[in-house]
């Protein structure tokens, strides 16, 4: 991947880790313009690369965050909405207040969140499971996806061939690498 304009080659060496995985999670869920997404911990490095990648792409990106600080980390980010999950039950209920179902769901908490992501994703939503913070094991009635015909995706990047890697970066340099000059 090119260095981009203006930034040292530490700084560089920052953008894969966070924006890659980003930016495959996004590639995922088939994100498109006009789409509204979820992020959970949308102050995270991914998150907020997430955050920023998803507005390229014309996107709106609602995130799923522990403080009101790290809500405005994202919102300062251009999340178009913030919801605050700690000690609040109904933050599901909320972001559906905020603006509707979504089309996907960033996933890197897995079995504590599974019902809030179904409640969620619209139907033919995408749910893009990449992370097990809470665990992984669940009572997932399966019924629940077939009802709203939800894809789940669950991946990780270190596990992808090198061709596949490969695709990644060039993707991403065509697509967002410009946004970083």
């Amino acid at each position: 991947m090119p260095l981009p304009k203006g930034l040292n080659y530490v700084e560089g060496a920052a953008i894969p880790e966070a924006w890659l995985t980003a930016f495959q999670l996004l590639r995922l869920a088939e994100v498109k313009a006009g789409q509204k997404v979820v992020v959970y911990a949308g102050a995270s490095g991914v998150g907020t690369a997430a955050i920023q990648l998803g507005k390229l792409l014309g996107a709106s990106i609602y995130c799923v965050v522990s403080t009101p600080e790290k809500g405005e980390i994202c919102k300062n980010l251009g999340a178009a909405g913030v919801v605050f999950y700690k000690n609040n039950p109904t933050w599901a209920k909320e972001l559906l207040t905020q603006s509707g179902p979504f089309n996907a769901v960033l996933d890197c908490v897995g079995s504590d969140n599974y019902e809030s992501t179904i409640e969620l994703l619209d139907i033919d939503g995408k749910w893009v499971l990449f992370g097990l913070l809470s665990g992984s094991k669940t009572n997932l009635n399966l019924a629940s996806l077939l009802a709203k015909r939800i894809v789940l995706i669950s991946t990780t990047l270190k596990t992808r061939t090198d061709a596949y890697k490969t695709n990644l970066i060039e993707d991403f340099t065509k697509t967002a690498l410009w946004a970083f000059d």
